[in-house]
């Protein structure tokens, strides 16, 4: 997910001097970088950014039907909902999952190299406190 978004960053910096500015695809592309900026933001000044947000979900999921000729997937009503999300909760940088995912992914790691598949809950709890451990006593 971190490369993805680096990638999303930057990609304007790579390719933008080359795209015409008014090109439609490369204003939504814009678009949706904005949605991700306000999303990561660490604060919202709420009424502003959230009414600006609402805009740019509602021309993204237009111009999505209109440029790629597709129906809108779940992903996109969900989308929707989160200016009033942030509205009860506050930015979602303070709430999202992008640590846990990270560390599912080091204990995916290690289920891939364990050879026995008998209580591999179990197994990955210790191997994690045991790690935990290892980082308590040599904090020096």
């Amino acid at each position: 997910a971190r490369q993805m978004m680096s990638f999303v960053h930057f990609f304007p910096l790579i390719i933008g001097d080359v795209i015409p500015a008014d090109d439609d695809v490369w204003i939504f592309f814009l678009d949706f970088l904005e949605i991700i900026e306000i999303l990561l933001s660490h604060e919202l000044s709420q009424q502003s950014s959230v009414s600006r947000l609402k805009y740019l979900i509602y021309k993204h999921n237009s111009n999505y039907v209109l440029y790629f000729n597709d129906n809108l997937k779940p992903k996109h009503h969900i989308l929707t909902h989160y200016p009033s999300i942030i509205l009860k909760s506050g930015p979602p940088r303070y709430f999202w999952c992008f640590r846990y995912e990270a560390k599912h992914k080091e204990l995916k790691m290690y289920a891939r190299s364990i050879t026995s598949r008998k209580n591999i809950c179990l197994t990955l709890a210790i191997k994690y406190q045991l790690k935990f451990a290892h980082f308590l006593l040599n904090q020096d």
